[in-house]
């Protein structure tokens, strides 16, 4: 579009000055100079620019080691829950194992459900082993028909008991 050298009333323009030389003008005028007051307020906007990088900058270091904090708290929490998931497994192999070979579970011991079967049924084998083995008295309510030994008697005539 050509340059239309008519002012905005649709009269010519007569004078040939750019509208930047006459703000110019009505600023030196004004005793303000705005040159020096565009450097001022760009020095101001690239100051500002760097410190928002830095800030930014500052910003993904601090997240970087809230996150390493974070993880460094929470791995020993997570090797405790880690902890308490299997013993409350365990807990629930020697029930089951047990409750199998019919066995007191405060007596099985393992780290597997494999470890605590093959106990209780050890276990199982020796107390019906060592019931086999008791020796059952039959008759319980008979009584001997000797009193006792010869030691025995000494001891009653000893002192003085008869019997």
């Amino acid at each position: 579009m050509p340059y239309d050298s008519q002012s905005p009333h649709g009269e010519p323009d007569t004078d040939h000055t750019s509208p930047s030389s006459q703000a110019s003008d009505a600023g030196e005028a004004d005793g303000v100079d705005w040159k020096a007051m565009a450097r001022k307020w760009e020095a101001r906007a690239k100051r500002s620019h760097t410190r928002i990088a830095q800030l930014e900058a500052d910003a993904k270091t601090h997240a970087g080691q809230v996150k390493e904090a974070v993880e460094a708290a929470e791995a020993p929490l997570r090797e405790r829950i880690g902890q308490l998931e299997h013993a409350e497994q365990l807990r629930a192999w020697a029930t089951q194992a047990a409750t199998e070979a019919n066995v007191p579970v405060e007596l099985l011991r393992g780290e597997s459900l494999e470890e605590l079967t093959d106990h209780a049924k050890l276990i199982s084998k020796a107390i019906k082993a060592a019931r086999d083995s008791q020796r059952v008295v039959e008759h319980v309510e008979q009584t001997p028909t000797r009193r006792g030994s010869d030691a025995a008697a000494f001891a009653r005539a000893l002192f003085g008991q008869t019997g």
